[in-house]
């Protein structure tokens, strides 16, 4: 995902809480962030994969 960071932890929590809701016990996430100061696209990031 690319966009604010806010807003994609928050994308994250709700996913969490969904998980909880629907009867999971635990629930594990694992973030990655890559912060360059003048941004980075998704397609910057996996153009060599394409």
């Amino acid at each position: 995902m690319e966009g604010d960071l806010d807003h994609l932890l928050e994308i994250v929590k709700k996913a969490q809480e969904i998980c909880v809701k629907e009867g999971c016990s635990r629930v594990l996430s694992q973030i990655k962030i890559d912060y360059k100061a003048e941004g980075v696209t998704m397609d910057e990031k996996i153009h060599k994969y394409r």
